[in-house]
């Protein structure tokens, strides 16, 4: 479980280094009024390799939950 305590605490440093445009998207869920949901944008940079972390991070700790509940 040191392993899954590691991942989790990974995965919040990364949601909190994603950018502003990210972030915007949480207005969604809170009512903000001046939300663009389906507005075109990609990440680069950065943004992207934080993105994918925390995309393969998430698949992994929840992949790993899984197993040793199983087991």
């Amino acid at each position: 479980m040191i392993i899954g305590s590691i991942i989790s605490i990974l995965i919040i440093i990364l949601v909190y280094l994603q950018s502003a445009a990210a972030k915007a998207n949480s207005g969604t869920i809170l009512g903000n009024d001046n939300v663009q949901l389906f507005e075109n944008t990609k990440a680069r940079g950065v943004d992207k390799v934080i993105l994918w972390s925390t995309g393969i991070l998430t698949t992994v700790f929840f992949i790993m939950i899984v197993i040793s509940h199983v087991i």
